[in-house]
């Protein structure tokens, strides 16, 4: 397998199945794409970018906060791959 990809919403089920994933990559040498999905409902006053549009609700500065907050925690992920990952 070249690419794996890998979905998470951050439970240990997730997680058990990413530790999977980077065991058969090594075994493979394949590479791992990890895929979280953020569910914005319409008009929530997000804009493309991941920015909040002009003029938008209290729920637009949440999903701002929620996107950052799955950013770190995607980051730590990758970071758990670097650490686990042969030199």
């Amino acid at each position: 397998m070249q690419n794996i990809l890998v979905p998470t919403d951050f439970s240990p089920e997730a997680h058990n199945a990413f530790e999977v994933a980077m065991q058969l990559a090594h075994r493979t040498h394949g590479q791992i794409t990890l895929l979280h999905v953020v569910d914005s409902s319409a008009g929530s006053g997000m804009v493309t970018t991941g920015g909040v549009s002009s003029g938008a609700s209290l729920h637009g500065v949440f999903m701002v906060e929620l996107l950052q907050r799955t950013k770190h925690r995607m980051r730590q992920l990758i970071a758990e791959m670097a650490r686990i990952a042969p030199k």
